[in-house]
């Protein structure tokens, strides 16, 4: 084998031999230190994009920590109240409390009360569904026929003008944050349900208020949140890379916020629902979706993790969260980041790499070439001479100024 190795190369011009493990060489250093250079720069990428979807993560949790906690807090106040005779639901005694909560806390949507016994309403709201920062009464008794009536309330918290009346019949011992409460016995959370003026997807803390005499339940207290102002305007302001995006959904996999511009609702008027994260428009949102579907058997088996999925071809970060409270509040916290957000600049650095490497091969041929080129002029020369020679020519001469081994 090494005889036929040696018979091989001998052959070669002794350019070739000379020039190509060189170039060979070179261009198997520039290739291991570029392809270690590019692995390097990827597990740091990976690493960098799970710190950041960490703490992504914990400042989704963090929000919605503070924002579950408010309404449990405003409506144990007004339970208190309600017990010690300080609020009267059928009269609005008291509406001045929940006027203060709602200036305090401005978060909520409305801070109300039910009465158990005649089915009376009493609340403090935002006007526009809770987009807006204008305050409103909102009562519902006997003397109204059940249906809603509107009033203004000025700067001292006093109820003003009448601004408007509803036109639908309401008893809250029907609704669902009510008979949440009734059912539970204890603070606990509604479903996902529309609001009953503006339709849109809103969850109700709700504490039932039982008499301290006989243990009759006197009314239930509660406080709204509109998910898609509260959760979803926070969403939009969290920066998840270039193009990330974070939803978070209920173990059914519906959406009840997202960081995306799409509404988490479809349909109109009775007929609005919740948008399914698998019907979602967005790709990411869709892609996550049936990723976590596939991997877990359905949102309701989702815990905690990260992983990686791949969408069109091109990778995409992925971490999702359980978020659970002691009232029962279920929800999974999504999180996804294309992995080409973070690789933009690895890629271009490996472009460069990959250029620079080029140039250098060229370089070196060209070096190449001249040096054996130097080389091998004067054997070159001394093989004429010698051919000469053994033709009788004696009379050639080879000229060389070199000092050198080869001169």
């Amino acid at each position: 084998m090494r005889f036929q190795c040696f018979k091989f190369l001998n052959r070669l011009s002794l350019q070739t031999v000379l020039t190509v493990p060189f170039v060979l060489q070179l261009v198997a250093v520039v290739g291991v230190v570029g392809y270690l250079s590019f692995k390097n720069g990827q597990a740091a990428v990976n690493d960098l994009a799970s710190q950041l979807r960490q703490e992504l993560t914990a400042r989704i949790l963090q929000q919605l920590e503070a924002t579950v906690e408010r309404p449990h807090v405003i409506n144990q106040l007004n339970a208190n109240l309600l017990l010690r005779n300080d609020l009267d639901i059928l009269t609005g005694k008291g509406e001045y409390q929940f006027w203060q909560q709602a200036k305090v806390f401005p978060s909520t949507n409305l801070i109300y009360c039910g009465s158990e016994r005649n089915g009376a309403f009493l609340g403090v709201g935002r006007s526009d569904g809770g987009i807006g920062d204008t305050l409103i009464v909102q009562t519902s008794n006997a003397a109204t026929d059940y249906h809603f009536r509107y009033y203004d309330i000025d700067s001292t918290g006093q109820r003003g003008l009448l601004r408007s009346k509803g036109n639908r019949r309401y008893d809250p011992r029907l609704r669902p944050w009510y008979r949440a409460a009734q059912a539970s016995g204890r603070p606990t959370w509604s479903d996902v349900y529309l609001d009953f003026d503006v339709m849109l997807p809103t969850i109700t803390a709700a504490v039932p208020v039982y008499s301290s005499g006989d243990g009759q339940l006197l009314g239930v207290c509660a406080t709204d949140i509109i998910l898609s102002e509260e959760l979803n305007g926070f969403l939009r302001t969290l920066k998840i890379g270039r193009s990330g995006i974070a939803f978070i959904a209920q173990p059914d996999g519906s959406l009840i916020a997202s960081s995306t511009p799409e509404p988490i609702t479809v349909g109109s008027g009775e007929d609005t629902e919740l948008l399914a994260g698998s019907q979602s428009s967005n790709p990411l949102i869709r892609g996550a979706t049936h990723y976590l579907s596939d991997r877990f058997g359905g949102f309701s088996q989702i815990q905690t993790s990260q992983a990686g999925f791949m969408l069109n071809n091109k990778q995409q970060f992925l971490e999702t969260v359980r978020f659970q409270d002691e009232h029962g509040l279920d929800w999974i916290v999504v999180l996804v980041i294309p992995e080409s957000d973070f690789m933009e600049q690895i890629h271009e650095n490996t472009q460069l790499t990959l250029l620079s490497c080029v140039i250098a091969l060229l370089g070196a041929i060209v070096i190449g070439l001249l040096t054996t080129q130097w080389l091998t002029r004067p054997l070159l020369q001394l093989n004429s001479t010698a051919q000469e020679i053994a033709r009788g020519r004696w009379e050639k001469v080879v000229e060389l100024e070199r000092i050198d081994e080869i001169g």
